[in-house]
Order: C-alpha cells, then structure tokens, then sequence
C-alpha cells in the first residue's frame, strides 16, 4: 500500500533524471510525427491525436516532476 511518504523517495537529482527518462521518448514521438505531416500533409488527421497526446503527456511530466512541484 502506497501512500504520502512513498512519493518522497524520489529525491531531486532523481526526479531530474526520471523526468529527463519520461521526456525522452515522448519528444521523439511528437519530432516523428511532425516530420510525418510535414512529409505527408494530407495524414495529418491520423497523426494529429498522437500529437495531442505527446503533448498532453509532456504537460503532465512537466508539472508532476517540475523542479518546483517535488520541493
């Protein structure tokens, strides 16, 4: 069972590199399908709900691992 005292495991210099972890592959998928629709314009309607949940998935990295929200 996990509770309060459980999230403050992760110390700063890990949550640095867990956010950096999370970032990485998000950031290439959202890289690849820009260069998908650039590419291939006329896909962007099946690329476009990849995009928004990139983005959406770095929105949630940012503001649960900011610098600010582990202190």
């Amino acid at each position: 069972m996990s509770g309060p005292a459980d999230q403050s495991a992760v110390t700063g210099p890990d949550i640095g590199r867990l956010r950096h972890d999370l970032r990485t592959p998000v950031n290439a998928i959202l890289g690849y399908s820009e260069m998908l629709i650039e590419d291939a314009p006329e896909r962007a309607a099946v690329l476009d709900p990849a995009l928004l949940a990139a983005r959406a998935i770095l929105a949630i990295i940012e503001t649960t691992l900011s610098p600010a929200a582990s202190s």
